[in-house]
């Protein structure tokens, strides 16, 4: 999912327990506001396009040994959101690929996948 313009409390409260620059702001290329990832370094606004549906971004890997690289952390409560698009539908063509059409799915099985225990953040939310 990308463009998120809303993220349910328990899954926000969650987030400061990872190393992110995810924040709500208004987008400066689409002038609107969404859940937008920010570098790190500078804090300048970084494209959701750019980062899920372009191979090689950030959340599009390449190969199977850059998908095991990105971490999934599950956070196993109800999650209902508000997305303007997902990226594992797209097609996407890469020379570099050798030809190979591909989707950012294709390497979820591939990632390191992360339980959380929420139960934590739910005492301190009740």
């Amino acid at each position: 999912m990308f463009y998120i313009a809303d993220i349910p409390t328990l899954v926000r409260s969650v987030l400061p327990s990872f190393h992110h620059t995810l924040r709500k702001a208004v987008s400066q290329r689409l002038g609107r506001q969404y859940w937008i990832n920010h570098c790190e370094h500078c804090g300048a606004q970084q494209n959701d396009t750019d980062m899920f549906a372009e191979v090689g971004g950030a959340f599009f890997p390449a190969s199977k040994e850059q998908a095991a690289a990105i971490q999934l952390h599950r956070i196993d409560q109800p999650f209902v959101g508000y997305c303007e698009d997902i990226s594992y539908h797209h097609y996407h063509f890469d020379p570099k690929l050798d030809n190979r059409i591909c989707k950012s799915c294709d390497w979820i099985e591939s990632m390191t996948l992360i339980e959380v225990n929420t139960s934590d953040v739910l005492c301190l939310l009740h």
